[in-house]
């Protein structure tokens, strides 16, 4: 048996169907062009590999999905990059590695920075972590088991969306002609700060965490 649909459910219905077949559409598309272009653009300045983590996937193709590469993940409704596990990809062989942090601006919903274990002894001039203070998005760094001085507090001090900051085994000693004060102000929202093993002084710890009221 046969029922007809009222004229109005019928049209309705239909737009349901074209709705829900232009969301599977866009849903299955692949990785944004200017964030294929930008992770190729990360993967020439990280320069040197080691520990088997080549980023062979990352290719110069345009069929190819960086949404599908290797230490990427894409937010499933967007494309849009949302973590990128760079940890443990500079090789020590070539020396200590500075940092432009603009290469990930384009990432725009970028919620994790992974760059634990890269020889990262520091930041490019005019290319610090305070360039990413635009990525909104930006909750979560791990700087773990690098080369990093104290300097690098100011130019992290400036990302307010920060919520948990690992500088676990760091130097994090006062660079020369520093006054040796740095501090991690502004940074409003920080719940979660790692620094278990560096070489700061109790003082110098203590003078780094003040004004961090939401630390749990």
């Amino acid at each position: 048996m046969l029922f007809k649909l009222p004229h109005q459910m019928g049209k309705s219905l239909l737009w349901v169907v074209i709705l829900m077949i232009a969301v599977n559409a866009w849903g299955s598309s692949g990785c944004l062009e200017e964030e294929r272009t930008a992770l190729l653009q990360v993967k020439a300045h990280m320069k040197f590999y080691t520990h088997g983590k080549s980023l062979t996937s990352w290719v110069n193709d345009t069929r190819s999905d960086c949404c599908k590469w290797y230490m990427v993940t894409c937010n499933n409704i967007t494309k849009r990059v949302i973590n990128l596990d760079l940890s443990w990809i500079v090789d020590g062989s070539g020396g200590d590695w500075y940092i432009n942090a603009s290469v990930f601006l384009p990432f725009k919903q970028l919620n994790v920075l992974d760059l634990i274990g890269n020889q990262l002894a520091g930041v490019v001039e005019n290319g610090g972590f305070d360039k990413l203070s635009k990525l909104r998005n930006l909750e979560m760094i791990e700087l773990s088991s690098n080369r990093l001085n104290r300097s690098i507090l100011s130019s992290l001090s400036h990302l307010s969306s920060l919520k948990n900051l690992s500088l676990d085994s760091n130097p994090l000693n006062s660079p020369p002609n520093s006054s040796g004060h740095e501090r991690l102000l502004g940074l409003s929202n920080l719940e979660f700060l790692i620094m278990k093993t560096v070489d700061l002084e109790d003082t110098n710890v203590l003078s780094v965490l003040s004004k961090l009221t939401n630390l749990l």
